[in-house]
């Protein structure tokens, strides 16, 4: 018993500079944090910058969020994209998505690279980063600044459509192309559905078409009224069209349900 207590203390008396190194590093960090909580930009610089040389992914984030909008009165767009840089090679995808919005944006300072903010934007995406999934998504679905790939696009949306209702709804208007795909109307009006229900009011619109050429009138009006009642312009010119083919009965129950439906989704008031 005496010999394990003093294995138990060398062993506890040895692994002391490991905690406190660690303990160390971590002051800073709390430090930056503090004063950026507290928006004191000076201090949260000089404290985000020792954090960030010791290897802090989410210092050296705050540091380029700090000099790229100049939050301590120095606007600088390359040292904003230093402390980025450090912070994606950390595993950081805020940092890394947010320069790939450097790179996309010339007047941002360092130039347009859409090759550099796609790389950036891929790192981001793979670590969990939904806005730059969908932004890689759509410059590859569109061939916007770079190479179109419907393939890589159609799986990103799918890949993302369990958290977003954008993606889900992209990946409806795939299917339904079949663009990246094989098409299947099917499986896209269930997307769209899942999306339009989710208050995405494009989907609400293309379901309600979706339903139109299919002629459930009753499904058709009621969706597009949804998205009439929330602005839609071209699910408004959609819905007067239907007016002159659906009877009054059929449209006076397809209202009811469309404002049963706002209310319940809080984008009316209740009667």
């Amino acid at each position: 018993m005496k010999f394990r207590f003093l294995f138990f203390l060398l062993s506890l008396f040895l692994s002391l500079p490991t905690w406190s190194q660690n303990l160390d590093s971590d002051i800073p960090k709390r430090a930056c944090l503090e004063q950026t909580q507290q928006k004191n930009w000076d201090k949260a610089t000089q404290e985000c910058r020792k954090a960030a040389e010791q290897g802090s992914p989410a210092a050296a984030t705050i540091l380029g969020r700090i000099f790229e909008k100049g939050l301590q009165g120095e606007i600088d767009k390359k040292k904003a994209a230093h402390w980025y840089n450090q912070a994606t090679e950390k595993g950081s995808k805020e940092a890394a998505y947010r320069l790939a919005e450097l790179w996309l944006t010339p007047e941002k300072g360092l130039g347009f690279d859409p090759k550099k903010a796609a790389f950036f934007l891929e790192k981001a995406y793979e670590n969990g980063h939904t806005k730059a999934g969908l932004a890689l998504a759509s410059m590859l679905k569109n061939g916007q600044h770079i190479p179109a790939n419907h393939q890589a696009a159609f799986r990103i949306y799918q890949d993302l459509a369990p958290q977003s209702r954008e993606a889900t709804y992209q990946s409806g208007k795939m299917l339904m192309a079949g663009q990246g795909t094989d098409k299947n109307t099917k499986k896209a009006f269930r997307y769209y559905k899942i999306a339009a229900n989710a208050g995405l009011i494009k989907a609400q619109r293309d379901l309600g078409l979706s339903y139109l050429e299919n002629d459930n009138l009753f499904n058709a009006y009621k969706w597009l009224d949804i998205a009439t009642f929330q602005g839609d312009i071209e699910a408004s010119r959609a819905l007067h069209i239907l007016d002159g083919r659906i009877d009054e009965h059929t449209a006076k129950g397809a209202r009811k349900a469309a404002r049963s439906w706002l209310c319940e989704n809080k984008r009316r008031a209740c009667p």
